[in-house]
């Protein structure tokens, strides 16, 4: 399964529909379809929103994705850490800049 089928499959799982997903993330359902279809590979951003929304690790999310974990247990780990703390300094890179401007 690649990771496209696999975000499509834990949607419905969860019983939601892409217009719902869409919403949630902040994004146009046609933004969200487009990801669905294997169409745009979604950033980790969007990664680690749909593994909370869909409560699954973005490791599991992305294992059905076409990645090997007996063959590269520690690079999943890495990237799965590399993912937490890339969205972790893109947050205070935001709030710094939300808080230079609220100051001005």
């Amino acid at each position: 399964m690649k990771l496209h089928e696999s975000m499509k499959a834990a949607r419905r799982d969860n019983k939601m529909s892409g217009v719902a997903v869409a919403e949630i993330l902040g994004m146009s359902a046609a933004a969200y379809r487009r990801y669905e279809r294997g169409e745009v590979v979604p950033n980790a951003t969007v990664i680690l929103a749909l593994s909370d929304l869909f409560n699954c690790s973005p490791t599991a999310l992305m294992q059905t994705g076409g990645i090997d974990a007996s063959a590269t247990p520690r690079r999943i780990q890495r990237l799965e850490v590399d993912l937490r703390e890339g969205v972790v300094v893109t947050f205070e890179i935001h709030a710094k800049v939300i808080s230079k401007d609220n100051n001005n």
